[in-house]
């Protein structure tokens, strides 16, 4: 089932960042909510309408255990736009993609570093249009990018902590909470395994603020036709959890990173990746927070190069597919396939 969230109010993801009233005051929120918000409030929307059924939530008969999100994100007036790929730079107002060079002197491990020729600059909350993005994919001039602020606008709340017995405010809690207010922009889910309603209301991220979902079509994703290389690259749709820190467990460090992934034996051969980020949560059952845990952000990219496996089963293997080491169900580490140059 596929639908598209749209929101009814201002909404807040909080970052993974510490957030206490009495000691750092200012919480940021994220563009895109994380694959747990989202599948937290799958499942809340689900009981929500089944509301008998909420004491066998997380019991080996939960109705809801056998949600698998599929595909994660956003759409804005109609088309899907994709966070930009972190090897992706700025020059003369157009986007380009960076050029593998050998790497030769650098203390990177990987076999391959990023260059370019022209001038660059990074670019920080940008994004494709999916036309854009599928020429990304498939190696060609990518030209244009869009802003965040062309649909999303940052306010700030602000509050104050209360004494809960005298109902009166405190001294030194007062605090700020960044809410996003999407501007013609939504949200869009792919999952199976969860039996809902084809429209209705659903409370999402923090505050769970109030939304509305539909479902729609399937989408239509970009994706390349084949690999004309030896060499691909892929993309992160979700942040992915690897107990490595920042590459799958399946590759060895110790082997000139190698491993084997179905069918395949590749080497990772270059990678670029962007700050951690911090993945968290609150156990409303334990009332006690998640363990917190560190995520390679959407966006980030790797190369592999094939050793051992059929170059035409490359895209088969890892279209939509998950290769994080954990939390696959929830939808974190989705990867898209690209070719490169």
């Amino acid at each position: 089932m596929t639908i598209e969230i749209e929101a009814l109010d201002t909404l807040v993801f909080q970052d993974g960042k510490p957030f206490e009233k009495s000691n750092d005051n200012w919480g940021n929120s994220l563009v895109l909510p994380t694959p747990s918000t989202l599948y937290g409030a799958l499942r809340a929307t689900y009981f929500a309408k089944h509301f008998s059924e909420l004491s066998k939530a997380n019991e080996d008969d939960d109705p809801t255990k056998d949600l698998k999100i599929n595909f994660i994100g956003l759409e804005y007036q109609g088309n899907l736009i994709f966070t930009l790929p972190k090897d992706c730079v700025e020059s003369n107002d157009k986007v380009i993609t960076l050029d593998l060079e050998e790497n030769s002197l650098s203390n990177n491990p990987l076999k391959y570093i990023f260059s370019s020729k022209e001038e660059v600059d990074s670019l920080d909350g940008a994004f494709l249009k999916k036309s854009n993005f599928k020429r990304y994919l498939t190696c060609k001039n990518i030209g244009s990018f869009e802003k965040e602020d062309s649909f999303i606008a940052r306010e700030s709340k602000i509050g104050i902590g209360l004494n809960r017995r005298t109902k009166t405010t405190e001294e030194g809690l007062l605090y700020r909470v960044e809410m996003l207010r999407y501007k013609d922009l939504k949200i869009v889910v792919d999952f199976d395994g969860l039996d809902l309603e084809e429209n209705g209301l659903m409370r999402l991220g923090g505050e769970a603020k109030g939304a509305i979902y539909k479902q729609i079509e399937d989408l239509d994703i970009p994706s390349v036709n084949n690999i004309n290389k030896n060499i691909f690259k892929l993309y992160l749709l979700t942040p992915a959890i690897f107990d490595n820190g920042w590459y799958p467990d399946w590759i060895d460090k110790k082997d000139d990173f190698i491993g084997e992934y179905k069918d395949f034996k590749l080497r990772l051969v270059a990678s670029a990746i962007g700050k951690s980020q911090s993945i968290g949560g609150f156990d409303i059952k334990k009332r006690e927070p998640k363990k917190m845990m560190k995520a390679v952000p959407m966006g980030s990219v790797y190369y592999f190069e094939i050793l051992e496996g059929d170059i035409e089963q490359v895209k088969d293997t890892f279209h939509l597919s998950k290769i994080s080491d954990i939390k696959e169900e929830e939808g974190y580490g989705l990867v898209l396939i690209g070719d490169v140059k």
